[in-house]
C-alpha cells in the first residue's frame, strides 16, 4: 500500500479560506500540509526550509503577493507545482499573473468540491486554468500585451495622471520636462488605444491597473 503523502504549502491572509482550504486538502488522504503561511514572506520562509511539492498561494498577500512569490518558487525549483488563487477578475491581475508561470490560476469563488476537483486535475496534469481566467486572457489578450509593455515611469506617470496632476505638475514631481511628460502622455494612449485621458483613466480602471 502506497501511503506517500504529497507535501503541501498553503498560503493566505484570509483565516476562514485557509481553514477551509486545509481541511479539505486533509480529508483526501492524499496530501501532507507541511505548511501554513499569512503572508508571502512567511510563505517563501516555509518552502525555502521545507521544500513542498505542491504550493496553493493567494495572489493578494502582504510582504510579498502571490505572483511575485510565484517567480521566486519557480526560479529556485522550476518542478514545484505552484497553483495561484484569486478573487480578482481583472485582465491586468489575471495577466500579471500567468505571465509569472504557475501551473494553475483558480477562482476563489468556486465551491470546496470544485475546489479540490481542479487542484488535482493540476497537480495530474501539470496545468489547469479554471475557464473564466482563460475567457479573461484570450478576450483581452491583445491590449494585455500592449499595456504590458508599460514601462514603471509610464505607470508612475498614469497614477499622477488619474490623481488629476496636469502636465505641468507631473514634470515638476519627476524633475522633467513638460515636453518629456507630453511624450509619455502620447504613448499612454497609444498603448492603451483611446483618444484621450478620459477614456485612458476608464480603461485603466477596468483593467485593474489603478
Amino acid at each position: 500500500m502506497n501511503t506517500y503523502l504529497k507535501k503541501v504549502l498553503l498560503a493566505d491572509d484570509h483565516p476562514i479560506i485557509l481553514e477551509a482550504l486545509l481541511k479539505r486538502l486533509e480529508s483526501s488522504s492524499v496530501y501532507q500540509i507541511i505548511g501554513l503561511a499569512k503572508n508571502g514572506k512567511e510563505a517563501w520562509d516555509i518552502f525555502h526550509k521545507q521544500d513542498p511539492e505542491i504550493c496553493i498561494l493567494d495572489i493578494e498577500m502582504s510582504y510579498m503577493d502571490g505572483i511575485e512569490l510565484t517567480e521566486k518558487i519557480k526560479c529556485k525549483n522550476p518542478k514545484t507545482i505552484v497553483i495561484l488563487l484569486t478573487m480578482h477578475r481583472s485582465p491586468w491581475i489575471i495577466a500579471k499573473a500567468h505571465k509569472a508561470n504557475p501551473n494553475g490560476i483558480l477562482l476563489k469563488n468556486m465551491n470546496t468540491t470544485e475546489l479540490l476537483s481542479s487542484i488535482n486535475c493540476t497537480i495530474s496534469t501539470g496545468s489547469y486554468f479554471h475557464p473564466d481566467v482563460l475567457s479573461i486572457i484570450r478576450s483581452n489578450s491583445q491590449e494585455i500585451d500592449s499595456m504590458q509593455s508599460l514601462t514603471d515611469r509610464e505607470l508612475e506617470i498614469l497614477k499622477l495622471i488619474a490623481e488629476g496632476l496636469t502636465t505641468q505638475k507631473i514634470a515638476e514631481k519627476l524633475f522633467l520636462s513638460v515636453n518629456t511628460i507630453e511624450t509619455y502622455r502620447k504613448n499612454l494612449l497609444l498603448k492603451f488605444t483611446t483618444p484621450n485621458m478620459a477614456g485612458l483613466i476608464k480603461k485603466a480602471f477596468e483593467f485593474g491597473i489603478l
